[in-house]
């Protein structure tokens, strides 16, 4: 998190967060899709280095986001979260695999983060385009401004 927060001059936002989960959705989906071992290499490469960005990305901008007085506490539900969904997931992506085979489990596993990226990133434009539209109306009946939702 310290390296990620030291060698960017910009503030990290949720777009680099989102950006290397669709790269690690995708390039799971075309690992699922390779039939070659020389194809398969490289796709799970470029998985993992996503993971890796995903994940000390998403720890980093928490961390900056707490208060000082809470991150421990935040920063311990948040590997709770974390670690704890993958034991589910396991079992999930387990019983799936038996039933419909190995490669087929995993691409649609791998489609549901890409998805369900484009999905929350949709809606959150939705509700920062609304919110904006409100507070441009709002501030030009009463010349008084709303408080920022997002």
């Amino acid at each position: 998190s310290v390296l990620v927060l030291a060698s960017r001059q910009r503030p990290i936002n949720g777009a680099v967060v989102a950006g290397a989960g669709l790269v690690f959705g995708a390039s799971l989906v075309l690992f699922a899709a390779s039939r070659s071992f020389m194809t398969a290499v490289p796709l799970l490469l470029v998985a993992g280095a996503a993971m890796v960005a995903q994940a000390a990305t998403a720890n980093t901008l928490v961390q900056s986001m707490v208060p000082d007085a809470l991150r421990g506490r935040i920063m311990s539900m948040f590997t709770l979260v974390l670690m704890g969904a993958m034991p589910l997931g396991n079992i999930l992506i387990g019983v799936l695999a038996g039933l419909i085979g190995t490669m087929a489990a995993v691409a649609s596993f791998a489609s549901i983060t890409p998805s369900t990226i484009f999905r929350r990133s949709a809606s959150s434009e939705m509700i920062r385009r609304s919110t904006s539209s409100i507070r441009s109306r709002s501030d030009e009946r009463s010349g008084a401004t709303m408080p920022a939702l997002y």
